[in-house]
């Protein structure tokens, strides 16, 4: 095997695990990220609680 023919396979593999692993880490890992910097941003020198965060008012 060439070279280049190891890394199109290996750029496949690495592209295949990613798709695999990533996209759920993602979609479960935002919501809580939105939350935690929603909570950690002051806003008017105050923080919202998480009842403000969560709740659609």
């Amino acid at each position: 095997m060439k070279i280049s023919e190891k890394l199109v396979q290996a750029y496949g593999t690495v592209t295949d695990a990613l798709e695999k692993y990533g996209k759920p880490a993602f979609h479960y890992g935002l919501i809580p990220l939105i939350i935690v910097v929603g909570m950690t941003v002051k806003q008017d020198g105050r923080r919202p609680t998480l009842a403000q965060l969560l709740s659609p008012m």
